[in-house]
């Protein structure tokens, strides 16, 4: 289907309504009439129409917006005339990447470093203890991720700990 243009009438909805909740009530009928004139049942509204209707707050939406609809897979999808489409990205490489990869010789795809070999942990070996978080100085107080990740590390070597005692 193709772009499809409409000029929702919208004060005759809200004037009746409480001044406070005229724009949820705007989008609220934006969203109704979408779904009756495009015959669909889900509608997607732009981050423009958004702004559009609280430009002058919440108490004084505007009384017609046009939005421009087009349908893909049942979902209706409406922007502003002045909106440009935004493409959605592909998930895969695109046809460009894949050939500068292609022609680019595999000495420049290794990486730079080479490290040693590294060497498994087996369950026999016992691991090094970990160092003990400073401790705060009198009167100081830690953040709420600091005091988390000190717990994390006392519950750890206790856990740690356990286990050795087991074996």
């Amino acid at each position: 289907m193709a772009d499809r243009v409409y000029t929702i009438p919208l004060r005759a909805s809200w004037v009746v309504h409480p001044r406070i909740s005229r724009v949820n009530r705007s989008v609220n009928v934006i969203r109704a009439y979408l779904e009756r004139h495009a015959k669909v049942d889900e509608v997607k509204l732009s981050a423009g129409i958004n702004e559009y209707l609280w430009i002058s707050g919440a108490k004084k939406p505007p009384g017609a917006i046009k939005v421009v609809v087009s349908v893909k897979e049942g979902i209706a999808h409406a922007r502003l005339p002045e909106e440009k489409v935004a493409l959605p990205e592909k998930k895969g490489k695109t046809e460009k990447a894949a050939k500068d990869e292609a022609k680019a010789p595999a000495a420049a795809m290794a990486p730079a470093t080479t490290a040693a070999p590294v060497k498994p942990a087996t369950t026999t070996e016992k691991k090094p203890a970990t160092s003990t978080p400073p401790k705060p100085e009198k009167g100081k107080k830690l953040t709420p991720e600091e005091e988390a990740a000190q717990l994390w590390k006392e519950t750890e070597q206790k856990v740690a700990e356990k286990g050795e005692q087991k074996s």
